[in-house]
């Protein structure tokens, strides 16, 4: 079972991407994740240590995900086109039996 602080901060992400172009306050996601400030300044704060999170060129007040996020779902992407390929063989192998 997860615990809630890691429920929590994949909340975070989940909010944090649909608020890329103007960012978001500490205090807009202390509402949104229903915590208080100080729990997402500490989610804020870890996020940004692990590099997925920077704060707006225009608000040092406001944070928005990193390029780091996209390059995970490039990544998923291309998986998934791999699988896919390795899926269309085997049927392809199979097919003929």
């Amino acid at each position: 079972m997860a615990s809630n602080q890691i429920i929590r901060t994949l909340s975070a992400i989940e909010f944090l991407s649909e608020h890329i172009a103007h960012g978001i306050s500490q205090a807009e996601l202390a509402k949104a994740l229903n915590v208080q400030s100080t729990e997402a300044g500490r989610i804020l704060s870890n996020l940004a240590q692990a590099e997925w999170l920077e704060k707006t060129p225009h608000n040092n007040r406001l944070y928005r995900l990193t390029p780091k996020v996209g390059g995970i779902s490039h990544k998923v992407e291309h998986s998934l086109r791999v699988a896919r390929e390795q899926l269309r063989q085997d049927a392809s192998t199979y097919a003929g039996f």
